[in-house]
């Protein structure tokens, strides 16, 4: 009887087989899984100008104005992207060289004779700092040191540059420039604006998810409606105590009274801009 039940060693092969196959797609799953969550949590590509929210901060002014030579940081004003946000950052770092009283003791002779004698001297400490400034010039320059102008001791020493082509993060004190984000109104080098805006709140403090509602719905207690957002009638609701963006742009300007809240100069026309409800919200929408 005992030999009838007995397992076959190559029937105990096949079983660790199968085993250790289910063991390794577990772990191959466990590791893509991880690496995917990490990269939609903490890669640019998914948290810079890629949120699939969107910001409805609003304006409550903008302009055009002569500016060149721009570096880019989260929320910059901007008309728009032309593909994912891609970064080459830049990274000054000043050296210092700090002098200080000591003493220095000298000693000659030995045993019994040996005799020291201790006396004033200068001693020197060095130390570095990642400063701005010289991350802007670095960018600017392109070259390995950006100079004594823009590191902010007297003790300077020496200064570098350091380059991040491709960057994933742009925390100060680095400088960044931004590929394939517009900065500027007009082509040529003489009519380019850079475009500034100021926003009614916090960048992000208001987004599409936390301030719309359909088009059947009405505005929570304590906001108000400011206009309609898209084709679908969704509507922008804003708190009571702020004003509503700017939603309506106009280069007519009999179009309406705009006196209370201004106007912006492009190269060869100007543009009228005022808080309206019951519009689409697309900034710049009548500007040809």
């Amino acid at each position: 009887m005992d030999s009838w039940l007995s397992v076959h060693s190559q029937a105990y092969s096949k079983v660790y087989l199968i085993y250790g196959l289910l063991f390794a797609l577990n772990l191959g799953g466990l590791i893509i899984f991880t690496v995917f969550y990490c990269k939609s949590k903490y890669s640019l590509e998914y948290l810079i100008e890629d949120d699939p929210d969107i910001d409805l901060t609003g304006l409550k002014s903008f302009s055009f104005t002569k500016a060149s030579d721009l570096d880019y940081h989260l929320g910059k004003s901007n008309l728009g992207t032309i593909g994912r946000l891609y970064l080459n950052c830049f990274l000054g770092k000043c050296y210092y060289e700090e002098s200080y009283s000591c003493t220095r003791t000298t000693c000659t002779g030995s045993g019994s004779e040996r005799e020291c004698e201790t006396e004033s001297d200068t001693c020197y400490k060095t130390y570095s700092n990642e400063d701005y400034h010289c991350s802007e010039q670095c960018r600017r320059s392109g070259k390995d040191s950006c100079g004594r102008d823009y590191c902010v001791s007297d003790d300077y020493k020496k200064s570098s540059c350091s380059h991040d082509d491709g960057s994933k993060s742009i925390e100060h004190p680095k400088s960044c420039n931004a590929e394939n984000l517009i900065l500027y109104w007009g082509n040529s080098t003489e009519n380019k604006l850079y475009y500034d805006r100021v926003n009614n709140t916090d960048y992000k403090k208001l987004s599409y998810l936390n301030s719309a509602v359909t088009t059947n719905e009405s505005c929570p207690n304590g906001t108000k409606m400011c206009g309609i957002l898209d084709n679908l009638g969704n509507k922008l609701c804003y708190p009571n105590n702020l004003d509503c963006p700017l939603n309506y742009i106009t280069t007519n300007k009999s179009d309406s009274n705009y006196s209370d809240y201004g106007s912006a100069k492009l190269i060869n026309k100007t543009v009228y801009l005022k808080p309206k409800e019951s519009i689409l919200f697309e900034i710049l929408r009548n500007i040809k």
